[in-house]
């Protein structure tokens, strides 16, 4: 049994050896239709063995395909876009399954196509099924001068589905790539519509064309009008869904509409992924977080057990998905749920910095040797590029003997000298050594980055002649704090000064010497009056950010205490007070602070969480009662605002 390739090509010199390579080894020619290429398409491809037709190029998808099909004399052809290619595993089973077909009543084989985003580390954008092998048959052409699909007038298209066998990638819609796709389709669509008149067929890719173009009202529109005709599309009845819910949200439509949209997808699809991360995503930026969790739970459930053709446009979110997951463990303080997933969305998406600084919060306390087989059963310690990131990242959250191993490899094993061998100098305690470093660095290029960690060594250092030797080589707000810091001439900092204060900071919260961070906490009192208030809050949030939580709540009562009652966002620091009590499981204290919150008008749902996992985590019934009257009064808070 014979098999035929074919292509449709235009300049497409990057993809066609790609293309053609993916295949060569189980087909007995290559068809490759030409329709006007100034590149080196027709050279490259002439080199992989390919015959070359051309083709004058008249606007019309299937026309140029049916052309190829006229060429081809294998049994059955395996027909690519030139920007698609086989998964490798899969080229191998192609014969046998082709084999095993013509044996039956099936002449088309459906294939699993991925969309990758070239431009974005080849991220998987989705999948879904369609037509790519089918049998040579005189009857079987191509249909529809855009979109083109296969049609038979004498029978049908029977297709055998082999979604989980077969897998082609495919890199034509990458995002710069889009809209010029979604223009070119639109105004043949429209030319068509003009010369025939609308039908039922043009709905879906009309609504595609202008969602991509920003036109969400007519996006809604004609998914609406798809639906309604009820027209099946093979692979693609979901996508009109997820056109209206995606315009909708773009259009910041009234929550109550976006919801009810995502629901009525869940009912016409229960068991498909697509909706229920959909659902998930939207629960959480409502601060719905228990539903939230839920529904991410049940898309990782039904993504697993899902078998249908459908198409999934989920699998380009699956490491966002595993993130946010573990966040709401995290916030509700369930820290072994959320290393899990924190874990499975770095397997999915090694490199994404907020994920990996979470992991390592959540472990620093592990013992050295359990925190590092764990990193290393996600990265690869002989590889450049994970160990540079391991690296950067441990610098930035200053975890001194995780940072000590992984330099040491990034040091002996890979030749590489860089700023992680001072910082952990530093975090060692090796002040005056890097200091000197640092500021024989910093006088060379006048690096800011630099000139930072040159005052850094020098406040740890505790010596004068350090402070001294750099105040009067660094910029005027540097100077400033520096002088303020020796207890010398600045008896006054500025708002201009309070950047590089903050900088400071959150350096000295990161190396972790307390004596020394409340030493320059207290420089805050130097900063003229009506400045202090928005620095304290910005300190106050730091310090939150990094889970110092203790010292967070002091800076947020020291904030209330300044503005008193002329603040309209003190039921937001009640709020934030209350998130560190609970972190810090000082359930009593977070009620109280939630209590005042919701008096000062807090609305937000994201209280009644707090409140639930309170009376969830406590044993004390009495803090349970206190939650329990405060969810109420929580309820009634936002039935009050949903009714206007």
């Amino acid at each position: 049994m014979k098999i035929s390739a074919c292509i449709i090509t235009k300049n497409e010199e990057k993809n066609i050896r790609k293309c053609i390579n993916s295949f060569i080894d189980i087909v007995d020619e290559v068809i490759v239709v030409d329709t006007g290429s100034n590149d080196k398409t027709v050279e490259l491809s002439k080199e992989l063995g390919a015959m070359i037709y051309n083709f004058e190029w008249n606007n019309d998808f299937a026309e140029a395909r049916n052309y190829a099909l006229s060429k081809v004399k294998g049994d059955w052809i395996v027909f690519l876009d030139a920007d698609e290619y086989f998964e490798e595993k899969s080229v191998e089973k192609i014969p046998k399954i082709i084999s095993d077909v013509d044996k039956t009543k099936y002449n088309a084989i459906g294939c699993k196509i991925i969309n990758i985003d070239s431009n974005k580390d080849k991220k998987i954008q989705g999948s879904f099924l369609n037509i790519r092998i089918f049998k040579n048959d005189k009857n079987i052409r191509y249909i529809g001068n855009i979109h083109e699909r296969l049609n038979n007038p004498k029978g049908k298209i029977n297709i055998a589905s082999y979604y989980n066998d077969i897998t082609i990638y495919h890199t034509g819609y990458s995002t710069d790539i889009n809209k010029l796709k979604a223009q070119r389709n639109l105004d043949i669509l429209l030319k068509n519509i003009e010369n025939d008149g609308y039908k039922e067929e043009y709905y879906h890719y009309l609504s595609d064309c202008y969602l991509t173009l920003g036109e969400y009202e007519k996006a809604i529109k004609y998914s609406r009008l798809q639906i309604n005709s009820g027209k099946e599309l093979l692979g693609n009845n979901t996508k009109n869904y997820v056109n209206i819910i995606q315009s909708l949200i773009y259009l910041k439509a009234p929550k109550k509409e976006i919801e009810k949209e995502i629901k009525v997808a869940i009912n016409h699809f229960s068991d498909h992924p697509n909706f229920y991360l959909s659902y998930a995503d939207f629960l959480m930026g409502e601060k719905r977080y228990t539903e939230s969790l839920e529904n991410f739970l049940k898309f990782f459930k039904v993504k697993e057990e899902y078998r249908g053709i459908e198409a999934d446009h989920t699998e380009g979110f699956m490491d966002i998905a595993y993130a946010k997951t573990g966040f709401i463990y995290q916030m509700k303080n369930d820290e072994v749920n959320a290393i899990l997933f924190y874990i499975k969305s770095l397997r999915k998406n090694k490199y994404d910095s907020g994920t990996f600084q979470s992991l390592i919060y959540l472990i620093k306390n592990f013992n050295l040797d359990e925190a590092i087989n764990l990193i290393n059963e996600i990265y690869d310690i002989s590889s450049e590029e994970d160990m540079q990131f391991i690296v950067y990242e441990l610098i930035k959250v200053k975890n001194r003997d995780m940072l000590g191993y992984y330099t040491n490899i990034w040091y002996k094993k890979l030749g590489k000298q860089d700023m992680s061998l001072l910082i952990t100098l530093l975090l060692n305690g090796r002040y005056q050594t890097c200091f000197n470093i640092f500021y024989e660095a910093y006088i060379k290029d006048f690096n800011n980055e630099y000139s930072l960690y040159t005052i850094i060594s020098a406040i740890l250092s505790n010596k004068k002649e350090n402070i001294y030797l750099i105040k009067n080589h660094v910029k005027p707000s540097y100077r400033r704090i520096i002088n303020a810091w020796e207890n010398e001439q600045e008896k006054q900092l500025f708002k201009t000064d309070i950047e590089d204060y903050i900088g400071i900071f959150k350096e000295l919260i990161s190396i972790g010497d307390i004596v020394i961070l409340n030493k320059f906490i207290d420089l805050k009192n130097l900063f003229l009056k009506e400045d202090k208030p928005m620095l304290i809050y910005r300190m106050a949030k730091t310090l939150q950010d990094f889970y110092i939580h203790d010292l967070a709540i002091t800076l947020y009562n020291e904030y209330i205490l300044l503005l008193q009652e002329n603040i309209s966002s003190i039921s937001s620091v009640n709020m934030a007070l209350g998130y560190c009590c609970y972190k810090l499981k000082h359930y009593k204290l977070a009620c109280n602070y939630f209590m005042k919150a919701l008096e000062n008008g807090y609305i937000e749902n994201d209280i009644k969480e707090f409140l639930n996992w309170t009376k969830d985590q406590t044993e004390d019934d009495n803090i349970k009662k206190i939650a329990e009257n405060l969810i109420n009064q929580a309820t009634e808070v936002n039935l009050q605002k949903d009714n206007g």
